[in-house]
């Protein structure tokens, strides 16, 4: 498999005009043990929140939204983590941990 990515948008309006703006991206080489592909995609969702976390004190009162393409990984993240396997389990509670399972869509 290739890489994994997470980018970062602000979307922001003023009056009658909305406005989207790239704030930061972070990409890495998947592992050589080879992932699912639904692992993949968590791996890349905990980047997105850890990418979140770092530049939160710079946008502390925006709202967040987080989105995943996985319809697995958000029935992961919006269930209890004790409930998978190790490699899952660890991951979803960090995501839960930073952010709430409410801001998660597909």
């Amino acid at each position: 498999m290739g890489p994994y990515v997470s980018v970062v948008y602000l979307k922001f309006s003023h009056l009658d005009e909305t406005k989207t703006a790239f704030v930061i991206s972070k990409s890495r080489v998947a592992p050589l043990k080879k992932l699912s592909l639904p692992r993949l995609e968590l791996t890349a969702a905990l980047l997105g929140v850890r990418l979140i976390a770092s530049i939160r004190e710079h946008f502390a009162n925006a709202m967040v939204y987080m989105r995943t393409d996985s319809k697995i990984v958000l029935h992961w993240i919006k269930n209890n983590p004790r409930k998978w396997k190790t490699f899952v389990q660890n991951r979803v509670a960090e995501i839960q941990e930073k952010t709430s399972p409410e801001v998660w869509n597909h």
